[in-house]
């Protein structure tokens, strides 16, 4: 409860007691939701062993790759530019790296091959199901995007040390070792697909691996150069929009094309583009009716009559009561005695405090010094923050002296963190704004979301 000095204001009747705040606080909870989105064409199944070349040849036993095991590749996207080697020297190349299998003798314990009684490393090595990479110390490389010794694809080794193929596979972990959750597709040689469009397992779906070999998900998303350009949009399991009609990301509708583009928004056509920004009117705020007007502090004068009508229902108070029933018991408190005050002309002495002019400021301050108000009073009348609300102890004081008719009583009622219903509701209109929903080539037409 706030203090307020008036032991030295030379008044006939000295304020008694400040009546504190009923208006119950409550918090709203925070609802937090973690968004999840389901695969449903992650498990491997299991793969033949042999290893086939893009150009069709098998590959009996060995592979030629850098002294490393892999070699670097400086056409790979920006993402996956570096490899922590199993190696030592990326550059250097003509080592050759077998590939292992049990069908000339051997033993598999799961983590290390063993082969005339010595632990082979740096190899390639298929127990019959699935295939691994065998690192320095023998064991499966785990959970790892890597160079493939061709020089220009990656591979990958899921969780367990297989290599996937034909499959897609949630990456982890980026090729420099960042965390990532990326969905990526490795083809019948182990290749990631990147800047590729292409069916999924069932044949009827589209999906499409961006030029750093993510497949794009969760949205609206832009085309490479390479796919001819346009805009298209990925679901959270990675599929494309297509053969429909859809709302855009400003609301417009929008026809996706079977190829899984917006239509119109594909030329194909390659030349330096020049990008214009198209707009459109966004809604930054709907418009709504304002009821409540949210009251974080507000006095106001009592009569007599207000005060006893305040007692009976401030006798309504149940310790036992539950924190909703006390709230309900306070708002109708409120409310009730609100109504008599707006009914009866009661002064909100903090409205009037905060609209008072100079002049006003200045009379009321000069009462207060004429009934010998005291220099602490005095001082936190002058305050601009007025942080015990000093000012409207003075108005209520002249209130109360000038207009006895009035029939004041000595308390004052106290609101706080309110939120009072408005006789009138408050109409706003919506808040629009221009905003750029995509950019378009002059010259072809092509359509993008960014640039």
């Amino acid at each position: 409860m706030k203090n307020k000095v008036l032991k030295a204001f030379a008044l006939t009747l000295a304020v008694t007691t400040a009546i504190p705040s009923f208006a119950v606080t409550t918090h709203a909870a925070e609802n937090v939701s973690e968004e999840t989105s389901q695969i449903d064409f992650f498990e491997n199944d299991a793969m033949d062993c042999t290893i086939v070349t893009e150009d069709g040849n098998v590959i009996s036993n060995e592979e030629t790759f850098g002294s490393n095991g892999f070699s670097e590749s400086s056409d790979t996207k920006e993402d996956v530019e570096t490899v922590a080697n199993v190696g030592d020297n990326a550059a250097e190349t003509g080592r050759v790296a077998k590939h292992y299998d049990l069908s000339n003798g051997g033993t598999w314990d799961g983590t290390h091959f063993t082969k005339d009684g010595q632990t082979v490393t740096d190899a390639f090595f298929c127990d019959g199901t699935y295939t691994y990479y065998l690192q320095h110390d023998g064991t499966p490389m785990k959970n790892r995007l890597t160079y493939h010794p061709n020089g220009k694809c990656i591979i990958y080794f899921d969780e367990k040390g297989h290599e996937v193929f034909n499959d897609f596979a949630n990456v982890k972990a980026s090729i420099t070792g960042e965390s990532v959750n990326d969905l990526c597709y490795f083809d019948t040689f182990g290749c990631m697909y990147i800047d590729t469009v292409s069916y999924d397992k069932s044949g009827k779906n589209l999906f499409y691996a961006n030029p750093y070999g993510v497949i794009e998900r969760n949205g609206w998303f832009t085309y490479s150069d390479l796919q001819g350009g346009g805009i298209g949009y990925a679901n959270a399991d990675g599929t494309l929009l297509k053969d429909q009609y859809a709302s855009d990301a400003t609301g417009n509708t929008v026809y996706m094309e079977g190829d899984g583009s917006v239509r119109g928004s594909r030329t194909g056509v390659k030349h330096e583009h020049n990008w214009k920004p198209h707009y459109t009117t966004a809604i930054t705020q709907e418009a709504y009716d304002e009821t409540t007007r949210h009251v974080d502090y507000s006095e106001y004068m009592m009569t007599e009559d207000d005060y006893k009508i305040y007692k009976e229902l401030q006798s309504k108070y149940n310790p036992k009561a539950t924190p909703e029933e006390e709230k309900a018991r306070c708002d109708e408190q409120i409310a009730t005695l609100l109504k008599r005050f707006k009914a009866n002309g009661n002064p909100n002495l903090t409205k009037m405090a905060e609209n008072l002019t100079p002049e006003e400021k200045q009379f009321y301050r000069d009462y207060a010094v004429e009934n010998n108000a005291s220099q602490e009073l005095l001082d936190k009348f002058d305050d601009p923050n007025d942080p015990d609300h000093a000012v409207e102890t003075v108005i209520w004081a002249y209130y109360y002296h000038t207009q006895p008719e009035k029939h004041w009583s000595k308390n004052y009622y106290i609101i706080t963190n309110y939120d009072e219903p408005l006789d009138t509701p408050i109409h706003h209109d919506a808040v629009t704004e221009q905003v750029i929903d995509y950019y378009y080539c002059e010259e072809c037409g092509q359509a993008r979301i960014g640039i």
